[in-house]
């Protein structure tokens, strides 16, 4: 996916960051990562799921994966900011996480 823009937005703003890929997931070889992407209307759904490959447990620890969902979360001119930047909130939290995305203006 290369951009988030919203169908009634009046100033077309690209939600998504175009120096980074989204939804890219990072994990150890033992793991198998997957990404669905679902679009409905304005309505954007992403999926990660991770499978363990073995036959034995598999444990994590906190740096061993990433996940990046580059939203306009930057901080430039007012100008800029207010009609075309967002400000960030992550949650992540037993077996589902969100994040919600308000425009700066």
């Amino acid at each position: 996916m290369k951009e988030i823009i919203f169908s009634k937005d009046r100033y077309k703003m690209n939600w998504l960051r175009t120096d980074y890929p989204y939804a890219k997931a990072d994990c150890p070889k033992e793991l198998k990562c997957s990404v669905k992407n679902q679009k409905d209307g304005d309505i954007f759904h992403t999926s990660i799921q991770f499978t363990n490959q073995s036959r034995n447990p598999f444990f994590t620890s906190l740096d061993d994966i990433g996940i990046y969902f580059p939203l306009e979360d930057r901080y430039e001119s007012s100008e800029i900011c207010i009609p075309y930047r967002c400000h960030t909130h992550i949650f992540c939290g037993g077996n589902v996480s969100y994040i919600m995305a308000l425009r700066m203006g």
